[in-house]
C-alpha cells in the first residue's frame, strides 16, 4: 500500500501530462505573432522612410548636378572679358591660350553649357535669369557673326544674371542633408535598432571576413609591387618593365602615334662606384631616378634595368622627340651626371626583342662616339 501510494500523483504539486506542452504552445504563437507584427512595421516603417530618403537623396543629386554645371559655366564665361579686345591678333592669342579657336567656338561652349542648364529643375526664379542668359548669347552672337565688337554691357549683364541664378540655386544648400537626418532619427530610431541588433552577428562575420580578404589583398598586391620595384630607384624593375612594354606593344595594334624606347646610361659610373663606394653611388642613381622623373610625363614608364641602365617607354612620342627631351635633360641643373642614350621608335612589324636590339645598338654608338650624346636607331 506505501508503495501504491507514492506511485500516485499528487495533484496539488504536479500538472497534468498535457498542460504544460498545450501553455508553451499559447506561449510560443502569441511570441511568433508579436514578432511578425513588429518586423512587418518595422519593415514597412523602414521600406517607406528609405523610399522618402531615395526621393530626397534624387534631389540632392539633382541639386548637386545643377551647381556643377553652373560654376562650369561661371568658369567658362570668364573668358568672354577677351571678346572686348580691340586687337584682333591679342584676340585670336588670348583664346588660344583658353583653348578655344575663335570667338564663335567660345560662344558654342557657352551655349551647350547653358542648354544643360535650361534641361536641368532647378528654381522658378532661376528660370528669368536663364532666359535672359539665352538673349544675351543670342545677341553676342549675332555681334560676332558680323564681325563686330561684343559690348561691354552685354559681358556686364550676362555676369550679373550668372551672379543672380547661382544665388537663386544656392539659398539653401543643407536642407536635404538636414531632412534625411531628422528622418532617420525620428522615424527609424526603433526599427533600425532592432534590425542592428539582429543583424550584429552577420555584420561581425562579414567584417571580420572582409578584414581578413583584404589583408590577403594587401600583402599579395604588396609582394607583386616589390617584385615589379627597384630597391634602390623605386622605378621598376625589368620584370615589371618587360610587363608593361609587351602590354603596351599589345595595346597599340598600329593605332595612334609611334611610341618610342628610350635606354639610358650613366657614363663612367662603374669607375665612380668603384671609387667612392656603392653607398654613394646608389645615392646617385636616386638622384639620376628623380630627374628622369621629373623631365618626363606622369604617362611615360621608367625602369631600371641593371646598374646604370635605365629605360624609358615615351607613349605616343617619337624618336625625335624623345631625343629632344631627352637632350634637355642635359641642361637640367638638377642633372650631375653625363650619360648616354639610344632611341628606337616601336614598330608593330618588329618584335620587341628585335626593337630593344636596335635600342641596344644605338646606345653603344653612342657610348663608342665619346659619351654625353644620343642615337637613334
Amino acid at each position: 500500500m506505501t508503495i501504491l501510494a507514492r506511485s500516485k500523483p499528487v495533484y496539488g504539486q504536479f500538472t497534468t501530462p498535457r498542460s504544460q506542452p498545450l501553455r508553451s504552445r499559447k506561449f510560443h504563437t502569441t511570441v511568433t505573432t508579436l514578432l511578425a507584427i513588429l518586423s512587418l512595421t518595422v519593415v514597412a516603417l523602414v521600406s517607406s522612410t528609405l523610399h522618402r530618403a531615395d526621393q530626397i537623396q534624387e534631389q540632392i543629386k539633382a541639386h548637386a548636378l545643377l551647381n556643377l554645371s553652373l560654376q562650369d559655366l561661371i568658369l567658362q564665361s570668364s573668358n568672354l572679358r577677351h571678346l572686348a579686345n580691340q586687337h584682333p591678333a591679342q584676340l585670336r592669342l588670348s583664346l588660344e591660350r583658353n583653348g578655344y579657336e575663335t570667338a564663335q567656338s567660345l560662344l558654342n561652349q557657352l551655349s551647350s553649357r547653358l542648354a544643360i542648364l535650361e534641361a536641368l529643375p532647378g528654381p522658378a526664379n532661376s528660370v528669368a535669369a536663364q532666359n535672359t542668359l539665352r538673349s544675351l548669347l543670342i545677341e553676342m552672337d549675332q555681334s560676332v557673326s558680323k564681325r563686330q565688337m561684343i559690348e561691354h554691357t552685354h559681358i556686364d549683364q550676362w555676369h550679373v544674371q550668372l551672379k543672380k541664378m547661382h544665388h537663386e540655386v544656392n539659398k539653401e544648400p543643407s536642407g536635404n542633408h538636414a531632412l534625411i537626418q531628422q528622418l532617420f532619427a525620428q522615424n527609424n530610431t526603433l526599427g533600425i535598432s532592432l534590425i542592428l541588433i539582429s543583424a550584429l552577428p552577420w555584420f561581425a562575420w562579414a567584417a571580420f571576413k572582409f578584414k581578413w580578404v583584404d589583408t590577403l589583398r594587401r600583402k599579395r598586391r604588396n609582394k607583386i609591387i616589390e617584385r615589379a620595384s627597384d630597391s634602390v630607384t623605386e622605378l621598376l624593375n625589368q620584370q615589371g618593365w618587360l610587363q608593361i612594354l609587351n602590354a603596351h606593344h599589345k595595346s597599340k595594334s598600329g593605332r595612334g602615334k609611334a611610341s618610342s624606347l628610350a635606354l639610358i646610361q650613366i657614363d663612367y659610373f662603374k669607375q665612380y662606384n668603384a671609387t667612392y663606394g656603392p653607398t654613394v653611388g646608389d645615392a646617385r642613381l636616386q638622384k639620376f631616378a628623380a630627374v628622369l622623373s621629373t623631365n618626363f610625363r606622369p604617362q611615360d614608364t621608367l625602369a631600371r634595368l641593371e646598374n646604370e641602365q635605365f629605360a624609358v617607354l615615351v607613349p605616343d612620342c617619337g624618336a625625335v622627340e624623345t631625343k629632344r627631351i631627352i637632350d634637355r635633360m642635359r641642361n637640367d641643373p638638377s642633372c650631375e651626371v653625363e650619360f648616354s642614350s639610344g632611341i628606337c621608335e616601336l614598330n608593330q612589324e618588329k618584335s620587341l626583342e628585335r626593337i630593344t636590339a636596335l635600342a641596344d645598338r644605338a646606345l653603344h654608338k653612342a657610348r663608342e662616339e665619346g659619351g654625353n650624346r644620343s642615337c637613334t636607331a
